[in-house]
């Protein structure tokens, strides 16, 4: 299980996103977003958590991803509005 979490899971279109917990990343990590169908819509780079990342996108329902190399560390949903 992971200690990652969202510092919030809905947000408003323009803020930032803050992954919180205390991780470091010897090899690439990403955090990802994906749209309700699917299509990534934004990627990043993160060498630590906690991390934070404004995300320009339209109000809606997404899915957040952290990636550390090829293992999927977190996943969660994020309202976006």
């Amino acid at each position: 299980s992971s200690d990652i979490r969202l510092s919030a899971n809905v947000v408003a279109v323009g803020e930032d996103i803050t992954f919180e917990g205390a991780m470091s990343f010897d090899e690439a990590g990403t955090v990802e977003l994906f749209d309700a169908r699917g299509r990534r819509v934004y990627v990043a780079s993160v060498v630590s958590l906690p991390h934070s990342v404004r995300v320009n996108v339209p109000a809606g329902m997404y899915f957040v991803r952290v990636m550390k190399g090829t293992e999927q560390v977190f996943t969660s949903k994020l309202l976006v509005r």
